[in-house]
């Protein structure tokens, strides 16, 4: 019983949420070559996390995100410095960013680094292989 009991106390406070389904790469083997009519280019929105994760539940609930995909990157959701600015408004949650890095300008990457702090982290993934 005791085992139990230390399980449900548990926290959620580590999310992994694919932010954006969109991504420019025809990378082999990926779902979005093999078999595009099964994908749509969709995202989550400010109002999805505004809604979903309330300032109350990130308080309680949230230490870290990491926005990665499956089917796209993050850094192709619209949202995505919104949501970060939102996110950081309410508690400093760590985020981590895991992306091919691809298309963006340095203009981007300058305006995500002064979102990010020390605690963040953006990992560079070698896809298509």
């Amino acid at each position: 019983m005791e085992k139990h009991n230390s399980i449900q106390k548990l926290a959620l406070w580590h999310w992994h949420i694919e932010i954006s389904s969109k991504c420019p790469l025809k990378c082999p083997r990926c779902t979005r070559v093999e078999v595009p009519e099964t994908l749509s280019n969709r995202e989550l929105s400010l109002e999805f996390f505004k809604s979903n994760f309330t300032p109350e539940f990130i308080q309680d609930h949230v230490e870290k995100i990491t926005f990665c995909g499956d089917d796209g990157d993050p850094i192709y959701a619209s949202s995505l410095f919104d949501v970060i600015s939102y996110i950081k408004s309410i508690k400093p949650v760590t985020i981590v960013l895991v992306t091919n890095g691809s298309y963006r300008k340095q203009e981007w990457w300058e305006k995500l680094g002064s979102l990010l702090t020390s605690d963040d982290q953006v990992h560079f993934s070698l896809d298509g292989w």
